[in-house]
């Protein structure tokens, strides 16, 4: 047996909604659907120098170890920690616009299981939650099977912050820890803060940061559009997982195709044999079908790709990178952005202020704007008002500016 080492770390955990739903419907294809997003999640956090931790089924554990700053004058060492709390930030970020871009997965909002079941609106998605702090690193196991894991309160607290997404409908929750300690002004610029609370084993406050995107506005990528990035992740999904399996009745989804139902066969296409190596081979067995024209050159491409990858990853390091400036200069978040007004954000951090002051009659009525002004229902505005109002508007006398985070 050996002890672990005490790290200092930022730690994301994201996990797939309705995921339940998916694995009843997808059945034996569910593996397929869990690595089709797994591509993505691993392939752009470590090109932001994340690495892949745990795989839990429907959730994912992202570390980012920090270097340890012997003193406050390390400026190097603080730089360096900065990059790497910014460029946390901006994998998830870029990372739930993968997703929503995606073809692939954009298939599944075409599945007749999983609109019954979720309605017509269903599309693939997650919930993220990012904390910093220490953890001690180490293998747990035994002879038979050892696995890495990083364990502490502060991991606990990610995936607490990836499970209150869903109560305040976001998609991002991060700790102020992170934001307000750890990332540069200019990514907390594109931060709100929308609540401060205690969770379940701590007496500690922490206020609550999310980063609004509105990824409903992006439209699916195609071969021509998608950025590089993208592109690599998903040819490095070979072509038995760029179509979607319904195991209900053997339905075959192509690419760009639609569904069918034909017992395993593809509608409008025929089975051929090929010719490979001097030999005929069917492609009958699992319900393939002929790989895209270039397949074999599969090897000389993810080679490439992987070059490719690895010098975009470096120059992440180099001065003139800002992590922040995609922001600015990245077509895809300017877009999904494009809803989140000053007018919006300052009038919900104005309603923020008097919720944390005790002022709720003023925070409830600004919140009653602001939870209608994006077009859908915003949800901390949302969680705010509606906890204002179980008190009927007025705080309580021992009221200190947060409140006990009690819903799961």
């Amino acid at each position: 047996m050996v002890s672990g080492s005490r790290v200092e770390a930022i730690i994301g955990f994201c996990d797939i909604r309705q995921f339940n739903v998916a694995t009843e419907i997808l059945q034996d294809k569910i593996m397929l659907f869990v690595n089709q997003i797994g591509e993505i999640v691993h392939g752009i956090a470590d090109e932001y120098h994340g690495v892949a931790n745990r795989n839990l089924g429907e959730a994912f554990l992202m570390v980012w170890r920090l270097p340890f700053a012997e003193s406050q004058e390390n400026k190097k060492v603080e730089a360096k920690r900065q990059k790497l709390a910014d460029m946390s930030v901006m994998s998830f970020v870029k990372i739930l616009v993968a997703i929503n871009k995606s073809p692939v997965l954009a298939e599944y909002r075409h599945h007749p299981g999983l609109l019954e079941r979720l309605g017509d609106d269903y599309r693939v998605t997650m919930g993220f939650g990012v904390h910093a702090g220490w953890a001690i690193e180490g293998a747990i196991g035994s002879e038979f099977k050892i696995d890495a894991s990083y364990l502490s309160p502060n991991v606990n607290m990610a995936s607490r912050l990836a499970a209150a997404t869903k109560q305040y409908k976001t998609i991002i929750l991060c700790s102020e820890v992170l934001i307000k300690n750890m990332c540069s002004s200019h990514m907390q610029k594109y931060c709100r803060v929308i609540d401060n609370v205690t969770v379940k084993g701590s007496k500690v406050p922490v206020r609550l940061y999310t980063i609004d995107v509105d990824y409903l506005s992006l439209p699916v990528a195609d071969s021509e559009t998608m950025d590089s990035h993208l592109r690599g992740v998903l040819s490095r999904t070979n072509s038995a997982q760029a179509q979607i399996l319904d195991s209900n009745n053997g339905t075959v989804v192509r690419k760009h195709g639609s569904f069918a139902s034909s017992n395993g066969s593809v509608t409008g296409m025929r089975r051929k044999k090929r010719r490979h190596s001097g030999r005929r081979q069917s492609n009958r067995i699992a319900g393939a079908v002929t790989p895209p024209h270039g397949i074999h050159n599969r090897t000389i491409n993810k080679s490439k790709l992987r070059r490719m990858r690895e010098a975009k990853k470096q120059k992440k390091w180099s001065e003139e990178y800002v992590v922040a400036d995609a922001w600015e200069h990245d077509e895809d978040l300017i877009l999904a952005r494009k809803i989140f007004t000053p007018t919006f954000l300052g009038k919900f951090g104005a309603a923020y202020r008097n919720y944390e002051a005790g002022e709720w009659k003023a925070a409830a009525s600004t919140l009653t704007e602001t939870k209608d002004m994006l077009g859908y229902e915003d949800g901390p505005s949302a969680v705010l008002l509606k906890f204002i109002r179980s008190h009927e508007c007025v705080a309580p006398k021992d009221w200190e500016g947060y409140r006990a985070l009690t819903e799961k």
